[in-house]
């Protein structure tokens, strides 16, 4: 709506609409952690959502560029992962569930953990995680997209289980390339 507003030259109209929006907007009191202003949006979510539901959220991030990941790619890797870990330390009995992300730099090497309290061990069928919900053709996709969006960009993700906690680990050893370029050499 803004978009068009704004390509349209209506930017007083655009400036209404975003102080409708303003309302629901304070309440989640962004905090930036990142630096990559999509992934912070991603965190704040997570964290609002956290909350509300009494799961201790944590964030201990070096400030890091993610270029050239694209913005939806970034949303395909990290919103699929935050929820899966929300929706786990959810599950906990009250007040047991929690979330760590990290996120490290050490010279061009990027290392990022999204650990959570999980009550059970994930599903495995045939090497791959596969969902626990009901209709299980709809659900289990997010870990294998954020594994291939993760490879897209010279990255690998790797995850655990032990005593009770889940660990989504995504490495990127040469840190992240443009998409496809790793496939180049």
């Amino acid at each position: 709506v803004m978009d068009t507003m704004l390509k349209e030259g209506k930017y007083q109209e655009a400036r209404n609409y975003i102080g409708q929006l303003g309302i629901p907007l304070e309440r989640l009191a962004p905090s930036i952690w990142t630096g990559t202003s999509t992934l912070d949006v991603l965190l704040n979510h997570t964290r609002n959502r956290c909350i509300q539901s009494h799961i201790i959220f944590t964030v201990q991030a070096d400030a890091v560029d993610l270029r050239p990941m694209e913005d939806q790619d970034i949303c395909s890797l990290f919103a699929n992962l935050l929820d899966n870990a929300y929706e786990a330390a959810h599950s906990m009995p009250d007040g047991q569930g929690w979330i760590l992300f990290k996120m490290r730099k050490a010279r061009e090497m990027l290392f990022l953990d999204i650990s959570n309290s999980s009550p059970a061990p994930p599903c495995v069928k045939n090497g791959a995680l596969i969902s626990r919900k009901q209709d299980g053709r709809l659900h289990g996709l997010g870990l294998n997209r954020a594994s291939a969006t993760a490879q897209e960009y010279g990255g690998q993700l790797t995850y655990e289980y032990e005593g009770g906690v889940f660990t989504a680990s995504i490495s990127f050893l040469g840190g992240v390339k443009g998409r496809g370029l790793e496939e180049r050499g």
